[in-house]
């Protein structure tokens, strides 16, 4: 399957919008709120919490050389391209590459850069997040959908069916 220049320039590029808007609100923070202070938005539900994650998807393996995070890093977002690669000619595709590329080079930044990646979304009952979490969860679930739908549209082969 061919893409156009244009066609991924233009998701690269959107990708890369995603990624600033989540450096945008990580320099916010960290210029504006001090490490580990909490400041209540929704009393009891939400909190804007400065953190800073030197592990990987929930503070786990937060004693792992940054190298090997950025890796695996690395290798998780390749795996995903090939998953979403031959679903990217339909926009819900489209959409969940750019997410989770986008949100993947925000927190990807944050660890080459700091050697931690930023979080403040904290619901207190979830360990603390940021918008670049959020895209690639969005962008993953999404892509679940996309390969379902795809699946229900496949016409069966011939004898798959059991009577």
């Amino acid at each position: 399957m061919k893409f156009s220049g244009i066609y991924l320039g233009l998701l690269g590029g959107m990708s890369l919008l995603v990624a600033a808007i989540d450096q945008g609100v990580k320099r916010l923070v960290v210029e504006g709120y001090p490490l580990g202070e909490s400041h209540s938005l929704i009393p009891g539900v939400l909190d804007l919490s400065y953190r800073q994650n030197t592990g990987a998807a929930f503070s786990l393996f937060h004693h792992a050389p940054t190298a090997a995070l950025i890796a695996v890093n690395i290798l998780v977002l390749g795996f995903f391209l090939a998953l979403v690669y031959p679903h990217l000619r339909t926009r819900s595709g489209s959409a969940a590459a750019v997410l989770v590329l986008g949100g993947a080079l925000g927190n990807l930044l944050d660890r080459v850069r700091w050697h931690y990646v930023v979080d403040y979304i904290d619901f207190r009952v979830w360990p603390v997040f940021n918008i670049a979490d959020m895209c690639i969860v969005a962008g993953v679930g999404l892509l679940v959908l996309v390969m379902i739908r795809a699946e229900w549209k496949r016409p069966p082969s011939p004898g798959s069916e059991h009577a």
